[in-house]
């Protein structure tokens, strides 16, 4: 399936994608298969994992928050 990423402040900034940009996913992924597919499309995947550990990265699913 194709999704549509919209990365928020602060991630947006530092990794310079302000604007929403589409990832392919398996039918059955989960919030953290999508982690694992962006910190493969942009270069500060520490950064990303970092803010899911943290507990500091929400995911918007249909307008609905989700943990991954």
């Amino acid at each position: 399936m194709k999704v549509t990423v919209e990365l928020i402040s602060p991630l947006s900034l530092v990794t310079g994608r302000t604007e929403p940009f589409a990832v392919e996913l398996d039918d059955n992924a989960t919030g953290m298969e999508l982690i694992r597919v962006l910190g493969e499309q942009v270069k500060e995947l520490p950064l990303i994992y970092r803010a899911v550990a943290a507990g500091g990265m929400l995911l918007l699913v249909n307008q609905k928050y989700t943990t991954p």
